[in-house]
Parts: structure tokens; C-alpha cells; sequence
């Protein structure tokens, strides 16, 4: 058996007090030399499991911060601060965009807001009378048919395509590219067109819709025609379906339409449930990137596809027509003022919306 070795405390005159206090390090190695696993202590040494425990501590705080401030504080701000599009009144159309929406108002000028790291209040981009139901945003610019049948376009930056001379009766801005169709029913585009998305066919279309590389239109006939390539697979466009359609809408991939008889048909990806559309009848419908939204007979709002956010759960009301995005949605309600759920000024998120095109009547 080991020795105890211990050293007794003493006090300044030398009693003893009883206690056993370890000897030095020294001492005990001097006495029965280095015992096997002992190691010396040097001055300033501490155990491994108390090594960086300050920075660890440290780190986890900032962790729970970030967390905190990313998920709590600041879509609580986001969501208690007044927001652009609740002062507006009498809107006729509506487009929304991932960073920006735009609006045709009742005197027919045009109001846009955006967001980017916060809300910012509305802006009169460009000035003039608009027709009512004409105002298109895309990626990076937007695009309006002015009182005079000419379009006029305009951008955060340089990138707003230069539009054509003539007179058009609508207007949809894609992703790089936009279209027009003019007062003979004829489709017009420009902007990039590396994926044919900016060449239509030849014929008569009343109606056009710009998505991200591709385009739909409706024929006089009512049938629909698509020309470019899908944006994620980089392949043709997927072919409408038959039948007549009064309305069509292009997303990122996919497409939706109603029918003559106001059913919704879509077609292309489905990977969210974008391309499932209820069933019922409807008078303005609007494809975004991963879902698709639109107003029922009654007015009510119907939303279909990605919901993780929120932009496929529309609140109650009436309404008259609505803006898909990406994540989000927007609507004009029947009195003429906008509603917007999901991520739609969310500064954490950033989406596309393909163009709508305008509500039936």
C-alpha cells in the first residue's frame, strides 16, 4: 500500500490545525520520483475540458442571436410595419415580382414599391396614363401600355429592354424578355431571346403571356401556342393541352389557362402541386414559380402548389383578380385595395413571379 504523504497547516506561530494539505509536486516527485500518467502542472495550466470554453460560450450566444433576430424579430418587424400597398385605393391591376410589384390605379397612373433589406414606400416610376388593365413586372423591369397604345418600360438599372414603336392593347414582361400584343392581334417581343422565347409564331393572339425562357399566347381561334425552353430543364417547352382557353398565365416552368367553360387547365412541372389545379370555376388565374393562384366566380381566392411560406393559404375575401410570385402572392380586393400573403416583402426571401395576365370579366 502507498504511503499517505501529507503536509499538516500550521499558523504563523506554528499550531497545527489539523488538516492535511497535499504536498508540492516537487517534493512528492523528489520523494518517490515521476509516478506513472503524473504530469506536472506548470503555472497557468488548465484541463483540456475547460481549454476555449470562453470562445465556445461565445459563439453559441452570437449562434442563438442570429437564430433569433433571422426567425423572430425580424419578420415580426416585417409584419408590424405599415406596408406600401396598404394605402393604396382603387386598383384595377396588379403585378408582383420578387423584389417589386407594380399597380395601375384608378386615375390610370402607375404606383411600384419594392424590398430588398426593408420595405421601401411607393414610387411613380414613370409618368403618364395607363389602360387599366396593362402593367407588367419581370426580372428587373417593368413594362405598361400607355392611354396612347405605346409602351413605355422601366428598371431599377440598365436593363429595361427597348420596346417597339406601334400601337398594343397588352403587354407581359418575362424574366430577360417581354411581349406585346398589338391592335391587330399580333404578337411582338424583344429582349433576349436565346431560347426562342422572344420568336412567335405567325397568327393572330389576343392574349400573350411571358414566363422566365418561355411564352404562351391564345389564339383568336382559342387555342394556345408556347414557344421557347423550360427554365429549369433547359428543354422545349411542354406542349398546351387542346381545347379553347379565354385567359393563359406562364410561370418558371409550367403554364395555366381557363378554359372556355372557366376550368383551370396547367401544364408542365408539377414538382409542388403548381400544375394540379382544383377544380371549379374561375375568372383570372396567375402562375408563379413554384405555385399558381386564382379568383374563383364567387371571388374567392383559390392557391395551389408550393405552401412551406404561406403563399398557397389566401385569406378570405373578395376579390377581383391576383398576382402569383414565387413563394407569396398579391390581390386586388372587389373595393379596389390590395392584399398580399406569404413571403411578399419578406427581406429574407427572395422569389420570381411569372406574368398574370389581366381578369375576365
Amino acid at each position: 500500500m502507498m504511503p499517505v504523504v501529507g503536509m499538516l497547516l500550521t499558523g504563523p506561530t506554528g499550531e497545527d490545525f489539523g488538516t492535511l494539505k497535499p504536498p508540492p509536486a516537487e517534493m512528492l516527485e523528489e520523494r518517490f520520483g515521476r509516478l506513472p500518467g503524473w504530469r506536472r502542472r506548470e503555472p497557468g495550466y488548465e484541463p483540456p475540458w475547460r481549454r476555449g470554453w470562453v470562445t465556445a460560450l461565445v459563439a453559441a450566444l452570437l449562434a442563438i442571436a442570429v437564430v433569433v433576430s433571422l426567425f423572430f424579430i425580424l419578420p415580426l418587424a416585417f409584419w408590424t410595419t405599415d406596408h406600401p400597398w396598404e394605402e393604396l385605393e382603387g386598383v384595377t391591376y396588379l403585378s408582383v415580382r420578387a423584389t417589386r410589384a407594380c399597380v395601375v390605379q384608378a386615375d390610370r397612373s402607375v404606383a411600384c414599391w419594392q424590398w430588398r433589406k426593408q420595405v421601401e414606400g411607393l414610387s411613380r416610376p414613370v409618368r403618364g396614363e395607363f389602360l387599366a388593365h396593362s402593367v407588367s413586372w419581370g426580372g428587373g423591369y417593368g413594362c405598361g401600355v400607355k392611354a396612347d397604345g405605346s409602351i413605355a418600360c422601366w428598371s431599377n438599372g440598365p436593363d429595361a429592354a427597348m420596346p417597339p414603336p406601334g400601337k398594343f392593347t397588352s403587354v407581359s414582361v418575362g424574366s430577360t424578355h417581354a411581349c406585346g400584343v398589338t391592335d391587330e392581334s399580333v404578337v411582338v417581343c424583344w429582349g433576349d431571346d436565346s431560347d426562342g422565347q422572344a420568336t412567335p409564331p405567325r397568327g393572330r393572339f389576343p392574349s400573350v403571356a411571358a414566363g422566365v425562357d418561355h411564352t404562351c399566347a391564345v389564339g383568336e381561334d382559342g387555342t394556345v401556342a408556347c414557344w421557347g425552353k423550360d427554365a429549369m430543364s433547359g428543354e422545349p417547352t411542354a406542349t398546351p393541352p387542346t381545347g379553347n382557353f379565354l385567359s393563359i398565365s406562364a410561370g418558371l416552368d409550367f403554364a395555366c389557362g381557363i378554359r372556355d367553360d372557366r376550368s383551370v387547365a396547367c401544364w408542365g412541372a408539377n414538382t409542388y402541386g403548381q400544375a394540379s389545379p382544383p377544380e371549379g370555376q374561375f375568372t383570372s388565374i396567375s402562375a408563379g414559380w413554384e405555385l399558381a393562384c386564382g379568383v374563383r366566380v364567387d371571388h374567392t381566392v383559390a392557391c395551389w402548389g408550393a405552401n412551406g411560406t404561406g403563399g398557397a393559404s389566401p385569406p378570405e375575401g373578395q376579390f377581383i383578380s391576383v398576382s402569383a410570385a414565387r413563394s407569396a402572392a398579391c390581390g386586388i380586393k372587389t373595393d379596389g385595395t390590395v392584399v398580399c400573403w406569404g413571403n411578399v416583402g419578406n427581406p429574407l426571401i427572395r422569389s420570381f413571379r411569372g406574368v398574370s395576365v389581366g381578369a375576365l370579366g
